[in-house]
């Protein structure tokens, strides 16, 4: 009874170029000639792409817990050692780029944490519109999640993210 169900549309992520795998292409079609649900179409390409980058991860991805952020009260430096590997299963990975306050002098932020204050704000203004729990929010800052003293670590902490 009734028509056999439809073959998910295949999902693909293909490299470009043999001299660079990270460049890739992703295509999207329904060879059933139905319509393609675009979430769900989305979610299994999110488990593709996961998956191609977990193959291509050097350096394991490290960030900062939302109640460890809060703890700390200011930009947090690798040497707080504050961070965690990632929960890929749980973690709502929120990524801060900013620019250094005195990079030269290793301070990310000024004395009265106005950048640490800013990031606050803008994540729990983040979770409020998107709909997440604040205590599955991590997030991954340089200063905190890359070891700054090693360049050996930096360059592949910087190629995993």
């Amino acid at each position: 009874g009734g028509p056999a169900p439809m073959e998910a549309p295949p999902l693909g992520i293909r490299s470009r170029s043999s001299t660079d795998p990270t460049a890739a292409e992703v295509s999207l079609s329904d060879m059933g000639g139905g319509e393609v649900d675009i979430g769900e179409a989305l979610a299994r390409l999110s488990e593709e792409a996961t998956g191609a980058l977990i193959d291509r991860e050097q350096f394991p991805m490290l960030v900062v817990p939302w109640a460890a952020w809060l703890a700390i009260g200011r930009m947090p430096l690798a040497d707080d050692h504050v961070v965690r590997r990632v929960n890929r299963n749980k973690d709502v990975v929120v990524m801060v780029a900013h620019r250094w306050w005195q990079a030269d002098r290793q301070l990310p932020d000024n004395q009265h944490a106005s950048k640490y204050q800013t990031i606050t704000e803008g994540v729990r203004r983040i979770a409020a519109r998107h709909g997440f729990n604040l205590e599955d929010a991590v997030l991954w800052v340089d200063a905190a999640c890359l070891d700054q003293a090693s360049v050996g670590a930096l360059d592949k902490g910087l190629a995993s993210v």
